[in-house]
């Protein structure tokens, strides 16, 4: 009886690890959101170089990414929760904005800057 329920306990260990490694593996999860935008000038062009901040959160992290020549940036694997995004480019005004992010949301938050 005693060797049946070790049995039993390395079968669900093995269970647990699988089903609990399964967001890892597609690299998608439901437990946190996605945001992505485009930074653009007043006059609509593209902002390559732009440093991203995003500050905040359940565990108030800072994350940090930079746009590319097309002016895109994207963060995964956000913990859901209040944000400020914080957008800066030499030349150009800071740009801020407060968002709010939920589990399993793909968020949006293109930026326009001014020069300055």
């Amino acid at each position: 009886m005693k060797r049946n329920i070790s049995i039993y306990a390395r079968l669900a260990f093995v269970v647990l690890v699988i089903v609990g490694s399964a967001d890892v593996a597609t690299g998608q999860s439901t437990h946190y959101a996605t945001l992505s935008g485009t930074a653009v000038a007043t006059d609509g062009t593209p902002l390559p170089a732009v440093s991203i901040t995003l500050t905040g959160g359940i565990e108030e992290k800072t994350l940090l990414a930079v746009t590319n020549a097309a002016g895109n940036y994207y963060l995964q694997q956000l913990v859901p929760g209040d944000y400020t995004l914080t957008a800066q480019l030499v030349g150009f005004t800071t740009a801020t904005m407060d968002l709010t992010l939920i589990a399993g949301q793909s968020a949006t938050a293109n930026i326009q800057m001014s020069p300055g």
